[in-house]
């Protein structure tokens, strides 16, 4: 089932491939034809992977994976990343996924990009804010990068892209008010971000 592709590539490595046929439950010797659509999924990452590539590009490749079928392929992925120099794009629009992998994200508006940052630098930067204690905080919050603002009577809920610890210390100090900041994950980032765009976003790691 392998060794066919591997007739096309000098640096094809069998046993690798066939250590991955284990760990994912794949026959070596069942026909293409009587696997499921996932199993075909699997397959075809296999086969990716087969010649360790300088450049893997991989477009939605757990698609029709099973969460632990998905976790397997990550760890993987994780594992093939981390003994060889190599560049992996990964599409997917399982957020989760990318947050066990990513080390920067671009997200894609109509095509082009719309957005690009470091995962770790992307958390750190955008936050979930709750500032209380202050009557009418509309009219005295002008925090630069704010994507969202929602206000009701002496309290607010901002999401800000460009979180300043600082300048939060400050703000708490000027309105004498309570002010709790919470991280959030990659799914909600990308919603945040989504809802400043007309279009749907898609993400991609590099």
């Amino acid at each position: 089932m392998t060794e066919y592709t591997g007739a096309f590539y000098e640096q094809w490595d069998q046993p690798y491939v066939d250590l991955l046929l284990k760990e994912w439950s794949l026959d070596e010797k069942a026909r293409v034809a009587t696997l499921s659509v996932g199993q075909r999924q699997k397959l075809a990452v296999i086969l990716a992977l087969g010649h360790h590539p300088e450049l893997l590009i991989l477009d939605e490749p757990v698609a029709s994976l099973d969460p632990v079928a998905r976790r397997q392929f990550l760890k993987s992925l994780i594992e093939f990343t981390e003994h060889e120099e190599n560049t992996i794009l990964f599409s997917t629009h399982i957020t989760s996924d990318l947050e066990r992998v990513a080390s920067h994200v671009v997200f894609l508006d109509e095509g082009k990009v719309g957005f690009k940052e470091e995962l770790d630098e992307l958390k750190n930067r955008v936050k979930r804010v709750r500032i209380s204690g202050v009557h009418n905080l509309e009219q005295k919050l002008k925090i630069p990068g704010t994507l969202r603002a929602e206000y009701h009577e002496t309290h607010a809920l901002l999401t800000v892209k460009d979180y300043q610890a600082q300048q939060m210390d400050s703000l708490a100090e000027e309105l004498n008010a309570t002010i709790t900041v919470e991280d959030l994950n990659l799914e909600e980032i990308f919603l945040e971000l989504s809802d400043q765009s007309t279009s749907s976003l898609q993400q991609v790691i590099a």
